[in-house]
């Protein structure tokens, strides 16, 4: 990896891409282990909240289906908590990842056609992973592609179903446990 030029040294831009391409895969190699710590965790306490609403539905004690419910809301609540947190950090990650791949991008434009390799791919991601072609990818080429637009214009499906379908899909899940425990625990104390 290129660093910085000693005194009196220019860089080239192939090491300009160089350094750029080591902080996008920095900045990528955080963003998969904050939405791996999420999902490992969240995976853990929901697997506790189902143990906790299991072992609400075995019991018709009123005391102790109040107690395992009780257990699981908080369970839940905290869980809640933290994916919401988690939510924040990866889509600033994800923003992160844009910023450093949209300066890639820009400095490929230094290079010759043939070496520009990420514009190429960032390219073909967006028409690949696409069902419709946006009017704007008509007019991007690798001599003057609107790097915001590709990079921003519309997330790819991978990063839609984690940043935001997933996230959900955990509160979805959270907010059911509690749901099904409050209606065994009504079912029990009335």
């Amino acid at each position: 990896m290129a660093g910085p030029p000693a005194a009196g040294e220019s860089r080239s831009a192939v090491d300009d891409v160089s350094f750029l391409l080591a902080g996008a895969a920095w900045q990528d190699s955080l963003l998969q282990s904050y939405r791996l710590l999420a999902l490992s965790t969240q995976s853990i306490m929901l697997a506790v909240g189902a143990l906790l609403l299991g072992a609400e539905y075995q019991s018709q004690d009123a005391v102790d289906v109040s107690l395992l419910f009780g257990s699981l809301v908080v369970v839940a609540a905290i869980s809640s908590f933290a994916i919401a947190r988690m939510r924040q950090v990866v889509v600033a990650r994800g923003r992160d990842v844009n910023y450093w791949h949209v300066k890639l991008l820009e400095a490929e434009r230094e290079l010759v056609s043939q070496d520009r390799i990420f514009t190429r791919f960032k390219i073909e991601q967006k028409q690949q992973r696409q069902d419709l072609v946006d009017e704007f990818l008509g007019t991007i080429t690798e001599e003057t592609p609107d790097w915001r637009k590709l990079i921003e214009k519309s997330m790819g499906h991978t990063r839609r179903a984690i940043d935001q379908h997933l996230f959900a899909a955990m509160e979805f899940a959270w907010l059911t446990l509690v749901v099904v425990g409050l209606v065994h625990l009504l079912r029990v104390t009335t």
